[in-house]
């Protein structure tokens, strides 16, 4: 049975997407109790690629620092989305247990509509005051301060917060140590208001030029991006009976069978796991 083990972690590791499919045909304890017991690095690519509303019900069976962990792993974008399926009273007990600024990037994310494009925008973008040089934000990105996967530019702001431009990836690397964003960035050539809603945006003229677009709020001022990923995956999320190939590795790799083997071999791990969520814990100690 450790051989179960051992094969579902690398299959985690290597098709993250593809494994959640899987996750989502256990029972949400039995999926909680892996997802829960296995390495960080690897539980929470599956968790973010998992159906909201299956994430949400694997919540439930873990306490709320184990929860918390998860949700500040996947982001605010995601993040809020499967917070959106709990009660009132554990989503707050969730982003109480975050760090206070990643509970702010929630709260204003949970703020929205959940059709609207600000419940959706990413708000971890790399954006800077215009005036800043060239050689401070590339520090800056270069710092663990930013995720690493942040696309093709950065985006600047003007004093009041008001968006400016973006600037392209290579052309902020190409620019002189001392030149201000405000001389290498380009004018704002498409934007999406926060409160718009996203089937509205779907066909938007922007996505044929760039893989993001600037999500601002009223008076032009700057609130994140929207990735043309995650429109995708928001617009399937609204028909749960279509589960979403995020990862893009669902194929001819996974037959029918190989999924049911894969399913009976994790269902096998977690018997083995010698973790229990704490909540599912006090429950034992009560029931016994």
């Amino acid at each position: 049975m450790a051989e179960a083990h051992e094969l579902s972690l690398a299959f985690i590791e290597s098709h993250p997407g593809d494994a959640a499919r899987v996750l989502e045909q256990l029972s949400a304890e039995d999926a909680a109790t892996f997802i829960g017991a296995v390495p960080a690095r690897l539980g929470t690519p599956v968790f973010r690629h998992m159906l909201y509303t299956k994430a949400a019900q694997c919540l439930s069976f873990l306490d709320d620092d184990a929860a918390s962990r998860l949700i500040q792993g996947i982001g605010p974008q995601a993040g809020a989305a499967v917070l959106r399926s709990l009660s009132p009273a554990r989503r707050t007990s969730i982003l109480e247990q975050l760090p206070s600024m990643s509970a702010l990037a929630f709260r204003m994310v949970l703020g929205y509509p959940t059709d609207a494009v600000g419940a959706w925008m990413d708000t971890t973008v790399p954006v800077f005051v215009s005036e800043t040089p060239a050689e401070e934000a590339l520090a800056q990105l270069r710092s663990e301060e930013y995720p690493a996967t942040f696309t093709y530019c950065v985006y600047a702001v003007d004093a009041e917060q008001r968006f400016a431009g973006i600037v392209p990836l290579q052309d902020l690397i190409r620019a002189e140590g001392g030149t201000r964003l405000s001389m290498i960035m380009r004018p704002p050539a498409h934007s999406l208001q926060a409160r718009t809603s996203l089937a509205s945006v779907r066909s938007h003229p922007g996505w044929d030029d760039f893989p993001s677009l600037p999500v601002v709020e009223r008076q032009n001022r700057f609130a994140g991006a929207l990735h043309h990923a995650a429109l995708a995956t928001a617009l399937t999320q609204s028909r749960p009976e279509i589960a979403p190939d995020s990862s893009g590795e669902i194929g001819a790799f996974l037959t029918s069978t190989f999924w049911t083997v894969f399913a009976g071999l994790l269902q096998s791990a977690v018997t083995l796991l010698p973790v229990r969520p704490k909540q599912l814990q006090e429950v034992e100690k009560h029931e016994g």
